[in-house]
């Protein structure tokens, strides 16, 4: 009996350990057959080094780079460069009488720069004494976005703070991109006595003093594509004997009539060296402290003021009401709309030179 048991026991290892070799065979086999088939999944697929990826990604990393060389954002991070090539082939003027930016834009040594180098050249222009500027270098950079045209395209401004007219007046670049680099499409200085500025929507204007009764005021608008459209130029003379004395008349004698006349005068074309652009005035009558007008009849026909006026040849006055139309027909006519002169004034942020 006990040889039976031992007996069947025996059986049952060996057939534990033959279908232990079977299963461990047919693994094997399997596996060999899994492998196969993977191989002939991925014949002929090139599979890059690690070395090859990596120079794939520094490819990238490059291209990425040379896209955005001259963005706005590289701009101001110091790596980007803007470039005068526009503004001195579509802006400036190169005359006797040249603006304050032309003037300074003629003293530049190279067309692009990055914004250090643009303050490094600044810096020799001012300390040039060949070039007569008020002492003082670019004492900071300030930028801001816009949107010319509202079309959805951001443009920006710099604003340099150095001694362009005065020790404390500034100079204002707009840039926007052309041809994937940032150009200055337009510039204006401010200082003491003549301050402009520009709007989120584009609109630029700016007023100031010609002296001690007459102060000017102009305005204009980049539009979407960077152009530059001029608006109109206004003055306001408190006066009369100097505007008479303009058109060669002299002493002419306001006291025998009550109240302050204001003349006005208005050009919606810009002169040029060659041409004086059509002029038109107005006048209106204030009270001893200029702040309200008197209510004359017939102003403007046949009144004592109006015969005055009559004194002064060659000069076109017109009454006050056809005077503001011309002005509001003019606005019209380059778009600038009531929300674009009252779009959002900028706000700037200082770049850390």
């Amino acid at each position: 009996m006990k040889k039976r048991r031992r007996r069947q026991r025996r059986a049952i290892s060996v057939a534990v350990i033959v279908i232990a070799i079977l299963m461990i065979i047919g693994l094997a086999g399997y596996l060999f057959l899994q492998k196969n088939n993977h191989q002939d999944e991925t014949a002929g697929i090139d599979i890059p080094a690690t070395s090859s990826t990596e120079t794939t990604k520094s490819d990238e990393a490059e291209s990425s780079s040379e896209t955005s060389e001259n963005t706005y954002e590289s701009l101001i991070n110091g790596t980007g460069k803007l470039s005068f090539d526009y503004y001195k082939k579509n802006v400036y003027i190169d005359n006797v009488y040249q603006s304050y930016q032309d003037e300074f834009v003629s003293k530049l040594t190279k067309d692009d720069y990055t914004i250090s180098e643009l303050v490094d050249d600044m810096n020799a222009i001012f300390s040039n004494p060949d070039n007569y500027y008020a002492e003082g270098k670019v004492k900071s950079v300030e930028y801001a976005y816009l949107d010319c045209g509202n079309d959805g395209n951001q443009e920006m401004v710099l604003r340099f703070t150095c001694p362009i007219v005065e020790e404390a007046s500034s100079i204002e670049f707009i840039l926007k991109e052309i041809d994937k680099k940032i150009q200055v499409v337009y510039s204006y200085c401010s200082w003491s006595r003549s301050e402009t500025s520009i709007n989120y929507q584009g609109f630029i204007s700016g007023g100031g003093s010609n002296g001690a009764s007459n102060h000017g005021y102009d305005c204009g608008i980049i539009n979407a594509d960077g152009s530059y459209t001029y608006g109109y130029y206004e003055e306001e003379e408190s006066d009369l004997s100097m505007l008479a004395y303009r058109y060669g008349v002299e002493d002419l004698d306001t006291t025998s009539l009550p109240g302050n006349i204001v003349v006005y005068s208005l050009q919606t074309e810009k002169s040029t060296a060659d041409k004086m652009a059509p002029i038109v005035f107005s006048y209106l009558v204030y009270d001893d402290n200029f702040s309200e007008t008197l209510d004359i009849p017939n102003l403007y026909t046949d009144s004592e003021y109006q015969n005055l006026i009559n004194t002064i040849p060659d000069a076109q006055f017109i009454p006050y009401d056809e005077f503001e139309a011309k002005i509001n027909a003019k606005l019209d006519s380059i778009g600038a709309t009531q929300t674009v002169i009252g779009s959002n004034q900028l706000q700037y942020n200082k770049i850390n030179l």
